[in-house]
């Protein structure tokens, strides 16, 4: 199987977190996969439009303003400029993603207009609030499309990419993660901040972090990073935290035997009835209907 794997600018990836996509001389698209142990790549955007398969790990998916998990099966399509990352959970040991990359106009600027692409054309518009397509009763033909673009070079390959991609857009069960509220990155100081937090966050949210503690990571003030935050994220800080140990938590109720009050602690919560409210929140259900709900 011939596969090309992009390898990242990683100085001009820490200044601007603009990822410079190095195209493949043998194709007009970008084909890669990804085998690691974690995936470690920090928030980042690229101009170019992205369809990402996982194939192994698991983790939390950052996608604009969107917080959700993603493991095995996990498949998004991501419009230009829409900042994202895949960040591992410690317990992985085994990283595996399929990851198609190329520019809106590389056929033309005005291919998408034709009446046969224009099914396409909506599609990738769409995309720049990112997509999930993660019905698994779909999920294991799309694996396949995908795979084959890794063999098939040339012509074959392009209509391959086409085909898989007119496949995305009859689908109705897809979703948009960011909300349209949500801007494509332009500000490269901003996403390059967000980074460093989100980054941080990740690593550390199991145990109490404070304002004063994330601000200082970006060096501002507490009000300021906090209004800043609210601008750029659309969701407070506190909100943000709270958001990631309620989907750590999820996953803990869905593949582990462990009491509830295990999991609220291990997800940094201070007391049961701090973690109950919050679950019951964002989920709409107690902790234990929602496992419930998963063994049924």
């Amino acid at each position: 199987m011939r596969v090309y794997l992009v390898r990242l600018d990683i100085f001009a990836l820490v200044q601007a977190l603009l990822e410079k996509v190095r195209t493949d001389p043998a194709r007009s698209f970008q084909l890669s996969e990804w085998r690691l142990k974690h995936f470690n790549t920090p928030w980042h955007f690229h101009p170019e439009i992205e369809l990402t398969l996982i194939l192994e790990g698991h983790g939390r998916r950052f996608v604009g303003d969107s917080l959700e998990p993603f493991a095995p099966g996990d498949l998004v399509l991501l419009g230009p400029n829409l900042p994202h990352f895949w960040q591992s959970e410690s317990s992985c040991s085994h990283s595996r993603s399929l990851v198609v990359q190329f520019k809106a106009d590389f056929l033309g600027t005005d291919f998408w207009t034709r009446p046969e692409m224009r099914r396409i054309g909506r599609l990738l518009a769409r995309a720049q609030q990112g997509l999930s397509f993660n019905d698994s009763a779909v999920i294991e033909p799309y694996r396949h499309a995908m795979a084959a673009l890794s063999s098939d070079i040339g012509l074959k390959g392009l209509t391959g990419l086409l085909h898989l991609l007119d496949q995305l857009a009859r689908d109705q069960r897809v979703r948009p993660l960011a909300s349209r509220a949500y801007p494509p990155a332009t500000n490269h100081r901003a996403e390059q901040r967000l980074a460093r937090i989100y980054d941080y966050a990740g690593r550390h949210f199991a145990r109490t972090i404070t304002l004063p503690e994330l601000a200082r990571e970006v060096a501002m003030t507490p009000a300021a990073f906090s209004r800043f935050f609210k601008r750029v994220s659309k969701r407070s800080p506190s909100d943000f935290l709270n958001d990631l140990r309620i989907e750590h938590a999820c996953r803990l109720l869905r593949e582990s035997d462990r009491t509830v009050t295990d999991i609220a602690a291990a997800a940094g919560f201070p007391t049961l009835t701090n973690f109950n409210r919050r679950f019951r929140e964002r989920n709409g259900t107690t902790p234990r209907e929602y496992r419930q709900s998963f063994l049924r």
